[in-house]
């Protein structure tokens, strides 16, 4: 086996993690639709910009065609250029364009899709893909980084701090974007493998130190962000001199990698300065950035509040709003805690050592100060963040802390470690004192070791449900966010057919509802069949309101079509789908009875212009009542009726009985209150007729129609619900005096086949004619 063989051997842990990074950045790759992460297309502009130009843009003339990310320094575009390039982008204003409306409730997401993202790639999604692809290997250096300062540092956890980079979601997602972040967190993280490869060594050449400023001077070309870096080589050099016990590190490396990082960077930097008077051309930034800039800078505590959110979008927070589910942040969460655990387990007698050895600090050698130099990194990755935070919104995003994201992992790993430990040394203590047969242990936790031992199943116990997350999320979380409602064939039934036009081109073909009743408080799911006959150019937003018995609304949804991730833009032409809305849940305070849906279409933000509702014949309504059901009460009603009866009509109903004045004038309003309870619940409708009639029989007025005017038809009745049925008789001015009769019935809204009628005691009433009441009429 030669030297290269047994070296790809040794770190076989680290190809392999590699391996299944690769993978897992071909899966996001895939999965996240063109310019939904993070200022994706703006990074892309300016890599497409300077493939076409081949040459540095001016920040001021050249801005509205990059976009804000212009400020940024140029060598992680220049890197992805020539991928680029090589490939046809005529299509890029075409292929996902910007959604105007997503600020504002319009859509989810930032740029509407169209099938030319599809696979087969071509032209700009190819472009887009293979640029994603470059950034997952650059970003792969960061892997290796950790694993290098593993192997310096604790050789048993650097493949376990490898792979918790490796497998972290938002590390993932974030190197299979095109996102200079991935350029900064590689050279960062070299750089920092660099200063402890110095640090480690009795002497250094010369090569390191040129190394060194090399990776520095990458980064500050890479992101602004990577002039901190100074913050960490300094104390690095200085903590280099202390354990050479040599001025060498400073009086010769420091000159040696600041002036390598300055052939590397400085030029842009002086170019900055002579083009818009400021090396950090800070003004500039200020300009492009100024929609996200804060009118006065957070408090540092408010600063605090805001960067909660680092803790979810460390790990995972894909695209714009799209998390994972809350039982992986509570994993996380765990394995944070986890390792800050472990971490005090180990300095706690790395503390005690140090008070009985008088003070005295140990030396470079000891952990302590490299472990100090990785949290030191960490610690200044974050305050610029923060710093950055207090003076720009919408930055509390946890990809930006990845320029740590090796010694973190490696400090997570070794948190861990000490965790395993502690758990395996109390093990140990236990076995010691409940004796050997009653607590047994594995062969492992019996040998002996120092800080950081070959305790590992904690670390890989993290490793393991962190890889299996990373694979699961883009099929758990980020496919459903944004996949397309299911296409349907023109030839299939539907439900409830309409063929309802909105509009000039798009057609409502049907629609099902979830259900035919509701509670207060509870919600219905309407299923819409669209389809259009031409491109539409708008963004339409789809309104569905629903109004109980009383004609109040009672539930309102204002939405873009299946739930924002279909907007009009992108329906395809003459193909209809299923569109899924799901209604806010009935007001406390609707009305029990006949509640509607009404649909009608309007261009977002302009809910005032709704679009023309045609039928099939080419009449035009004034509204779209698309559906009925029935509101429920929340308490099953009982009602007292003044005036008793008893009698049943067919197997509909039994009357309970009825509220009437004794007397009438001519002229008046006579009003009446009839209460059923329903025997049944009935699929056809029926009408209550009420007729007072003189006595020869002549009828003198009616007050036919669905119970409650309405508001409570037969067909939405429930087995043993009472309904208070409300009536007004219209007595006519010159209705002579006398005594009439209240005759009232049921009959079929539309064969007019009246129910039969049965008294308590079997009788059956003649013609379905129940006597309710007489009354008098008096001048």
């Amino acid at each position: 086996m030669n030297r290269l063989a047994l070296r790809l051997h040794a770190h076989r842990s680290l190809l392999l993690i590699l391996l299944v990074y690769l993978a897992l950045g071909s899966l996001y790759n895939v999965s996240l639709p063109l310019f939904e992460a993070p200022d994706e297309a703006a990074h892309f502009r300016y890599t497409h910009w300077l493939a076409e130009e081949r040459r540095l843009p001016d920040m001021v003339a050249d801005y509205p065609a990059i976009g804000h990310e212009i400020w940024q320094p140029p060598l992680y575009y220049v890197l992805m250029a020539p991928l680029a390039a090589a490939v046809d982008r005529s299509d890029l204003d075409s292929v996902a364009p910007p959604n105007p409306h997503w600020r504002s409730g319009g859509g989810r997401h930032v740029h509407y899709h169209t099938a030319a993202e599809a696979f087969p790639y071509r032209q700009t999604t190819l472009a887009v893909r293979l640029v994603r692809l470059a950034s997952t290997l650059l970003a792969s250096l960061v892997i290796i980084s950790a694993y290098a300062l593993g192997r310096l540092l604790a050789p048993r956890q650097a493949a376990i701090a490898a792979a918790l980079v490796a497998f972290n979601p938002q590390f993932v997602a974030i190197g299979a974007v095109v996102n200079n972040d991935n350029g900064i967190a590689a050279f960062s993280s070299l750089a920092l493998v660099v200063l402890i490869l110095i640090g480690q060594r009795p002497a250094t050449s010369w090569t390191a130190y040129g190394w060194l400023g090399l990776f520095w001077g990458l980064a500050m070309l890479t992101k602004v962000s990577g002039l901190a870096l100074g913050g960490v080589i300094l104390p690095g050099l200085i903590l280099a001199a202390l354990r050479q016990r040599s001025w060498q590190p400073l009086s010769r490396g420091l000159p040696l990698t600041s002036l390598t990082a300055a052939l590397i960077a400085g030029w842009y930097y002086l170019r900055s300065w002579r083009l818009y008077g400021d090396p950090l051309a800070w003004e500039i930034m200020e300009r492009v950035t100024a929609g996200l800039l804060r009118p006065a800078p957070l408090s540092w505590p408010e600063t605090w509040q805001y960067a909660g959110f680092l803790r979810r979008s460390y790990w995972a927070a894909f695209g714009h709003g799209i998390f994972a589910p809350e039982l992986f942040y509570l994993l996380v969460n765990g394995v944070m805690l986890a390792a800050a655990l472990g971490l005090a387990f180990w300095l706690w007698p790395t503390a005690r050592a140090h008070r009985r050895s008088g003070g005295r600090w140990p030396g470079w050698q000891q952990p302590i100060w490299r472990l100090l130099l990785l949290s030191g990194w960490s610690l200044i990755v974050f305050l610029s963040l923060m710093r950055w935070m207090r003076l720009v919104s919408d930055t509390n995003q946890g990809r930006l802390l990845f320029p740590a994201a090796a010694a973190l992992a490696l400090l997570l790993a070794l948190g861990l470690a000490g965790l395993s430990q502690a758990i395996a040394s109390a093990i140990l203590s236990l076995r010691a004192r409940v004796g050997a047969a009653i607590v047994s242990l594995p062969a492992t936790a019996t040998r002996s070791g120092g800080a950081f031992a070959d305790r590992t199943f904690a670390g890989w116990a993290a490793v393991l449900l962190l890889a299996i997350w990373a694979a699961a999320l883009p099929l758990v979380t980020i496919q459903p966010a944004f996949a397309r409602p299911p296409l349907l064939d023109p030839a299939a039934a539907i439900d409830n057919p309409l063929a309802i036009r909105l509009g000039p081109s798009i057609e409502l073909k049907g629609y099902a509802l979830s259900a035919d009743r509701a509670l207060p408080g509870e919600s219905l799911v309407v299923d819409l069949i669209w389809q259009t006959s031409a491109v539409l150019s708008e963004s339409y937003a789809v309104a569905l309101h629903v109004t109980d018995a009383d004609g109040a609304v009672v539930s309102r949804l204002d939405t873009v079509p299946y739930d924002g991730r279909f907007p009009t833009p992108t329906w395809p032409v003459d193909q209809p789908f299923q569109d899924r809305a799901y209604l806010s849940p009935i007001g406390d305070d609707a009305a029990p009875g006949l509640a509607t849906i009404w649909l009608s279409l309007y261009p977002w933000e302009q809910p005032n212009q709704p679009l023309p509702i045609y039928r099939p014949d080419g009449y035009q309504l004034d509204g779209l009542a698309l559906a009925q059901f029935k509101i429920r009460s929340a308490q099953p009603r009982q009602y007292t009726p003044s005036q008793p009866a008893a009698a049943r009509f067919g197997q509909l109903a039994d009357l309970l009985g009825y509220d009437v004045p004794p007397q009438v004038a001519p002229g008046g309003v006579a009003p009446l209150t009839l209460y059923w309870q329903a025997l049944a619940a009935p699929a056809e409708s029926y009408i209550v007729f009420v007729h007072v009639v003189d006595a020869g029989g002549e009828l003198l007025t009616q007050a036919d129609g669905l119970p409650q005017d309405g508001r409570s038809p037969t067909t939405i009745w429930d087995t043993g619900e009472q309904i208070r049925d409300e009536r007004r008789l219209i007595i006519p001015a010159d209705a002579p005096a006398g005594v009439y009769r209240l005759l009232i019935g049921f009959y079929h809204s539309t064969t007019g086949e009246r129910l039969p009628v049965t008294l308590p005691d079997g009788q059956e009433l003649v013609d379905g004619v129940y006597l309710l009441h007489e009354f008098s009429i008096r001048p």
